[in-house]
């Protein structure tokens, strides 16, 4: 029943938003409005660096829901204020990372729904996981669709994951573009600065377990880590943006962040990781990569059986336990590098590409 009035309170709220739309669309604006959003606003970099990257044009608009800095040109704008709201009425596009509410709670008619993503999928989602392919079933069961229909154009970040991105949403967007990652851009281009000190900093990024379950075991473990390293090794410890929960204590060489994970990624010496979509930003900037699997089977008895075989992933180097994870952060530098392999799940984000698009698609 209540699924039921949820989805009469959606139809209801859509008539009223596209009846509002129309009111406001008698004005005729001199240039098209297009708004950038994403899940975990400021957690999370791709639509911040999407937004440093695009090419401006006289003839649009871009608003970045954030709080986060904005280049000039792109306009800051705050989430759920009155101009927000009306902005998102009349918008010709949203641009997001995860879902059309990034922006906003329906889909008016007549936007455009661009998707940048946010990573080259390992862990299994979308139809391929046989826990999120539920409550898909149970949207299109509801509505008749899902959100995967809501999405005009799906850009990939190369062939590869092109292909990824059309098993996981079984072809249902609109239609997909090779386009390349933003992310990768500022990966790419970044300034790694030197140290003075002999301090070796170790990011620990995991993802969440079944349901948004803390790593408590791999945190544990890394804290372990830590105390058998001792100072000569900083640690930081940066959880997915759906977790909140903090070990009670910590060692006073490991610290949380909580801010854009794609500042830490540049400045960390080593990253660790696990089913994280980050493995391959990482590749992208290091060549290599340490994950820490140890529980793998488990993992996969789960959530299901990755989309890609991490083993064969050049530049990513595997431990299912905590001493192997310890000689490979000793070892590190002479661990193989493969800066090019990277290039095959995602590539630099083409900007001038996009702004054709864009002028042709809306």
């Amino acid at each position: 029943m209540k699924v039921r009035t949820k989805f009469i309170v959606r139809v209801l709220l859509l008539k009223l938003v596209n009846l509002l739309r129309a009111l406001l669309k008698i004005y005729k604006l001199k240039y098209k409005v297009v708004i950038i959003g994403s899940q975990f606003e400021n957690s999370i970099g791709i639509a911040r660096n999407f937004a440093d990257g695009v090419y401006l044009d006289d003839g649009i608009k871009y608003y970045l829901l954030s709080d986060l800095r904005v280049k000039h040109g792109v306009y800051k704008l705050k989430k759920w204020s009155l101009k927000h709201v009306l902005l998102a009425v009349i918008a010709d596009a949203y641009i997001v990372s995860h879902k059309v509410a990034d922006v906003f709670i329906v889909k008016p008619a007549g936007v455009f729904v661009i998707n940048l993503w946010h990573g080259v999928p390992y862990k299994p989602i979308g139809f391929y996981s046989e826990v999120e392919i539920q409550w898909i079933n149970k949207q299109i069961r509801l509505n008749g669709k899902c959100e995967y229909d809501n999405w005009d154009l799906l850009i990939s970040y190369s062939e590869l994951h092109q292909n990824l991105m059309k098993l996981i949403t079984k072809e249902r967007c609109n239609s997909y573009k090779v386009l390349g990652n933003p992310n990768v851009n500022v990966l790419k281009y970044s300034k790694l600065k030197k140290r003075r000190d002999k301090v070796t900093s170790i990011l620990y990024c995991p993802t969440f377990r079944n349901k948004g379950e803390l790593n408590q075991h791999g945190i544990e473990d890394v804290i372990r880590l830590s105390e058998e390293l001792g100072q000569e090794y900083k640690f930081i410890l940066k959880l997915h943006p759906l977790l909140k929960i903090l070990p009670a204590k910590l060692p006073e060489n490991v610290v949380f962040y909580n801010g854009d994970v794609y500042d830490i990624l540049i400045a960390a010496d080593i990253v660790i990781t696990d089913y994280s979509s980050l493995l391959f930003d990482t590749i992208s900037l290091k060549g290599k990569v340490l994950i820490y699997s140890y529980d793998f089977n488990n993992y996969t008895k789960i959530v299901g059986k990755p989309l890609l075989d991490v083993k064969k992933i050049a530049g990513a180097h595997v431990s299912s336990s905590l001493l192997s994870l310890k000689k490979d952060v000793l070892n590190y530098e002479a661990l193989t590098v493969d800066l090019e392999y990277g290039n095959e799940y995602q590539r630099q984000f083409d900007f001038e590409l996009f702004n054709r698009v864009i002028n042709e698609k809306v």
